[in-house]
């Protein structure tokens, strides 16, 4: 499938999300940024804000990032795939590939195909892999991050809000990916809620630690909460884009927070007070600017 073609996909996705905005009593109150209330009170809500979470894929990074780097890896497998360590691990991989990439692709058109519903194929996918294949294949989520997310989160992170992402990633990409958010942009989060993967004695991918394994969309509403009660936060704002964060929505407002879709996906437009239909998360940052004057 043709990166065309699911650029066309996007692209008539936020058409159609823009039309259904208006319908859902949404206005626009800037370039982008659109809200079920007066520019003013949205920005006195952002104002508020005590604690900020928001979903990493296809939100703060723009790609899938453990999609990207197991296709990376896959990629190094078959270029070798009589090398000692990669014999055994063609076969496994050869299956769920197609899975994988078929999902991914369907995901980038409708946005219908969940976070969710690829992580198993992906704990199989990539069960047996050297924990350095994961390392080298990060280089390829490029770019690492939306424009504009380090400077949304440095803007929040700079009065002093503390800054977490809720994600049903791994953390053995995530962590990497956010230290690079660190190193290049000077931005650091305050905490991650996401995967927790195992890695034997010989440094070989085992599985998702039971103990820390959040696969369901229900999960993102446990850590959401979690994570308020820890802060004590009256007015958690949370950013998400797909049916994998409506429960994540759904608690923020019960908590009295704010629910924000960046680029968000038509099942989800009824849980959010605001919405920001771009390819990146520039708008994102100008709100935030202009809400806490920074």
């Amino acid at each position: 499938m043709s990166r065309e073609t699911i650029e066309t996909g996007s692209n008539n996705r936020h058409r159609a999300n823009r039309a259904a905005l208006g319908r859902k009593g949404f206005e626009e109150i800037s370039p982008r940024v659109w809200s079920r209330e007066s520019g003013a009170k949205t920005l006195r809500r952002i104002a508020a804000t005590d604690l900020f979470i928001s979903d990493f894929d296809e939100c703060l990074c723009p790609a899938i990032s453990q999609a990207v780097v197991g296709l990376g890896i896959f990629r190094r497998v078959l270029l070798s795939p009589f090398d000692n360590t990669h014999s055994h691990l063609v076969a496994g991989m050869a299956r769920n590939a197609g899975r994988l990439v078929g999902k991914v692709a369907v995901q980038r058109i409708t946005g219908r195909v969940q976070n969710s519903k690829l992580n198993r194929t992906f704990e199989q996918f990539v069960k047996g892999i050297p924990d350095q294949y994961f390392q080298d294949a990060i280089g390829e989520v490029a770019p690492p991050f939306s424009e504009g997310a380090p400077r949304a989160l440095e803007i929040v992170a700079k009065r002093g809000v503390p800054v977490g992402v809720v994600s049903l990633g791994i953390n053995n990409v995530m962590d990497r990916l956010l230290e690079r958010m660190e190193s290049e942009h000077g931005v650091r989060v305050n905490f991650r809620d996401c995967n927790e993967v195992e890695i034997d004695d010989d440094g070989l991918f085992v599985r998702y630690s039971p103990e820390k394994t959040y696969t369901e969309n229900e999960d993102k509403r446990y850590r959401v909460r979690a994570r308020v009660e820890e802060y004590g936060a009256r007015h958690v704002l949370v950013v998400g884009h797909d049916c994998d964060d409506i429960m994540m929505f759904d608690e923020a407002k019960k908590l009295g927070g704010t629910a924000l879709g960046f680029s968000p996906a038509g099942d989800v437009l009824d849980m959010l007070d605001i919405a920001v239909i771009a390819p990146d998360w520039r708008p994102v940052a100008d709100l935030f600017e202009e809400a806490f004057g920074v």
